[in-house]
């Protein structure tokens, strides 16, 4: 089935939802030094227990710390825990 024949979308401007990367936004919520909430999170481009670099909104955040784990990667949505040291966004 076509996006167009759904109609759960035939009052919505097809282009509205269909967001360029470039207009994705991802959002940050740190919680202290041992939690991190990534919302729009396209992927996981390195994991390590000391690094671990996620895509988002066509840029890359790099995560450095010590026993890093990532708990959740669901719905565009990751939470990275450990004691995170340093965080990179470019």
């Amino acid at each position: 089935m076509k996006l167009s024949e759904m109609q759960i979308f035939e009052n919505f401007d097809r282009q509205s939802l269909l967001r360029p990367i470039s207009e994705v936004t991802p959002k940050l919520q740190v919680n202290g030094v041992s939690e991190a909430i990534l919302s729009d999170c396209a992927g996981v481009c390195d994991y390590d227990s000391d690094v671990i670099r996620l895509s988002a909104g066509g840029k890359i955040l790099t995560f450095r710390g010590c026993d890093l784990q990532l708990m959740q990667l669901d719905g565009g949505e990751a939470v990275i825990r450990g004691r995170i040291n340093s965080i990179e966004y470019q």
